[in-house]
């Protein structure tokens, strides 16, 4: 069991991208008496968008942020991730399968998938573990963009949790590991989750684990 490598980040240059998020979010708040910071609607949903995100950065390294977001849009959460299991498997030469649509069921075909491509396209250490307590939404957002991650096409008035997740499994992809959808199902998992692969305190699963 080990911890991910620390990466740089230059804490004045962070500090000032945490106070430029939190105005931003401020403004926004003030003139529509509504802070922005995760809306609701995409309740039930994060744990498998997380992980799809996070497995489609792994198994399509080529693709961005910003398609895979867009497209998410274009149908109703359930459809999406029927359609985006079905694609992963082609993808990896596994046959079609009836899935049902069924959230827990999903996710565990999210994690099959992964086990395949784990096992026979590149071996992948998966998250075993993060920090008890995460940092702020604007703080994890600041530390993203200090590192000059691409966030997609963030919208500050309607950000919800589908998005915050996606960017989370994107960023975990990133870096080269997996989480599965029991590290993303709430706001505190994704905040907890996000804190620690910037500051390098997630737990790694060894590949013989």
């Amino acid at each position: 069991m080990r911890s991910i490598q620390v990466h740089a980040i230059n804490l004045s240059d962070i500090e000032q991208k945490i106070d430029e998020i939190s105005q931003k979010i401020d403004e926004i708040s003030q003139t529509s008496n509504k802070r922005p910071a995760l809306n609701d609607k995409g309740l039930g949903y994060e744990g498998i968008f997380c992980s799809l995100a996070n497995f489609e950065r792994l198994l399509f390294p080529d693709k961005s942020i910003s398609e895979f977001v867009l497209k998410s849009r274009e149908a109703s959460p359930m459809a999406f991730v029927m359609e985006k299991i079905q694609e992963h498997r082609t993808a990896l030469s596994m046959p079609s399968e009836d899935l049902v649509k069924e959230i827990f069921s999903l996710e565990a075909h999210v994690n099959q998938n992964f086990n395949k491509f784990s096992k026979s396209i590149r071996p992948t250490q998966s998250i075993k573990g993060v920090p008890s307590v995460g940092d702020s939404l604007p703080a994890i957002l600041a530390g993203l963009e200090q590192m000059n991650f691409d966030l997609g096409p963030i919208d500050y008035w309607m950000f919800e949790k589908r998005d915050f997740a996606i960017i989370v499994g994107y960023y975990t992809g990133a870096a080269g590991y997996y989480v599965s959808p029991d590290f993303a199902r709430t706001e505190a998992q994704l905040r907890q989750l996000g804190t620690g692969m910037i500051r390098g305190t997630c737990l790694i699963r060894e590949l013989e684990e």
